[in-house]
């Protein structure tokens, strides 16, 4: 799945906009020129991740995004918004590529992982919860296709759950109260 939100959120933020409305929590560090030059290096490995999907290869788009997620950070140790969510929303999108090609444990890595750089509420939070879910959802699919009901039955459950969250979590999101847990 391309990211063509994800190009409003760099535009904005190299625009000066950072910290974005809705960053659930206080930058300690200023949008800074590092700041800027990584959500950059982020958009250039996004858009090359989308050149590989427009090719139909999605482990080059892996390895683009995969880069992302090894890449130094500005000012290493101190958690910034627009970091956090860009590694959050690469994770995501890791993830994603990952359930098309069938690897369950490198998407539930993604996502756990992507998890962690947003432990509050917010939209990137859900939306990892919506990949969740969808993991979740194409785990019961294999699951029954190999006969095995009771993971498929367990899965499924499991996706309700995610998908219960990601709606809870965008809905305060939406209603302007994702601080709020």
């Amino acid at each position: 799945m391309k990211n063509t939100g994800l190009y409003a959120f760099f535009a904005l933020a190299l625009l000066g906009a950072a910290p974005l409305a809705g960053c659930s929590r206080s930058a300690s560090v200023a949008v800074d020129e590092p700041v800027m030059a990584y959500l950059s290096r982020a958009r250039a490995a996004h858009t090359e991740a989308d050149l590989a999907e427009d090719e139909g290869n999605r482990a080059k788009a892996l390895g683009a995004l995969e880069s992302l997620l090894i890449a130094p950070v500005p000012h290493a140790g101190t958690p910034i918004p627009e970091v956090e969510e860009v590694l959050a929303d690469a994770n995501a999108r890791v993830a994603d590529l990952a359930i098309q090609q069938k690897d369950f444990p490198r998407a539930n890595r993604a996502v756990d992982e992507g998890l962690k750089h947003v432990p509050g509420s917010g939209y990137y939070r859900g939306h990892l919860f919506e990949v969740r879910g969808t993991l979740k959802s194409a785990e019961a699919k294999a699951a029954e296709a190999s006969g095995k009901m009771d993971d498929a039955k367990r899965f499924r459950e499991e996706a309700r759950a995610a998908l219960k969250e990601a709606v809870r979590l965008q809905e305060a999101v939406i209603v302007g109260d994702a601080g709020a847990r």
